[in-house]
């Protein structure tokens, strides 16, 4: 089912990518509507998309389609929000190499024309990106993409001699000082967040102190952005929440999560990253 499902969603995201390069308006008709409310499968379903932009939607015996749109018969298919990733790494992968040499345009580009064929219409890259990744979302931004939309935290913050980042690309940092120079490049290049990762791969290797994961989210906070913290043990999870951090990457992994982290975040306003990576696998190692 899942290999006849995925070619359905392919057809209607490819449908409406090309319809926000064209100012003509489509019509799809007859099917059926997963609206992410949680509410039921709607069949017989139909939209209008003016410019790249649904106009209206509803039920196909409803529908009054203006004159001269290109009618799309969608019958057997499934529409549904697009899926949002907020946690990805865009454009150093290769089969199953990741290396920094592969971080092209045509990389970037792939990788996005993947997720957006799989209904992902936005992606969130955390941490691992180069600066090439700001001409791309530039441009995304100044028109109509046909792939999916790119967010960046471009390089984030590994303490030396720590784990996270990608070698050759994400610097490391071992002082406090070091820090509010490079939120300010951060800033003025427009990154969507801060990422920093926190963790010492199972007691293998140092772990970023207090004193420089509150100084990356005071500094981030000074220049208008939210850090993401890239977390493994429920005792960090507690401090970056009180420390500010906006997001969570990844989930606990050493212990069950207790209440009074969930009552943290929520006071707080802090959101879970529910990443879907083979990492996670790892919880209670």
């Amino acid at each position: 089912m899942l290999g006849r499902k995925r070619p359905s969603l392919a057809i209607v995201c490819a449908l409406l990518l090309s319809s926000s390069l064209n100012a003509e308006v489509k019509v799809l008709k007859n099917f059926t509507l997963i609206d992410g409310t949680g509410r039921s499968p709607v069949a017989e379903s139909a939209m209008i998309v003016n410019d790249g932009r649904i106009t209206w939607i509803g039920r196909t015996a409803a529908l009054k389609a203006p004159a001269g749109a290109e009618i799309v018969d969608l019958t057997g298919k499934f529409v549904m929000p697009g899926i949002i990733n907020l946690h990805g790494h865009i454009g150093n992968t290769v089969d199953l190499t990741q290396d920094g040499k592969f971080y092209t345009r045509k990389s970037i580009e792939e990788n996005l024309h993947t997720y957006a064929t799989y209904g992902v219409t936005a992606v969130q890259s955390m941490g691992t990106d180069q600066d090439l990744i700001y001409q791309v979302r530039s441009e995304q931004r100044a028109g109509r993409p046909s792939v999916a939309r790119v967010y960046t935290a471009g390089q984030g913050f590994v303490f030396k001699d720590g784990y996270g980042g990608l070698a050759g690309v994400t610097p490391s940092y071992s002082r406090v000082e070091e820090i509010e120079p490079v939120v300010a490049r951060l800033a003025g290049k427009k990154a969507d967040l801060v990422k920093l990762w926190l963790d010492d791969e199972l007691g293998a290797l140092p772990k970023m102190p207090p004193e420089m994961t509150r100084a990356i989210i005071d500094s981030a906070r000074k220049h208008g952005l939210r850090t993401a913290t890239h977390i493994f043990y429920l005792e960090d999870a507690r401090r970056v929440v009180e420390q500010g951090a906006a997001g969570l990457a990844h989930i606990v992994r050493d212990k069950p999560v207790d209440q009074a982290l969930i009552d943290s975040m929520k006071k707080k306003g802090v959101w879970q990253m529910a990443a879907t990576l083979s990492r996670e696998a790892s919880i209670f190692a």
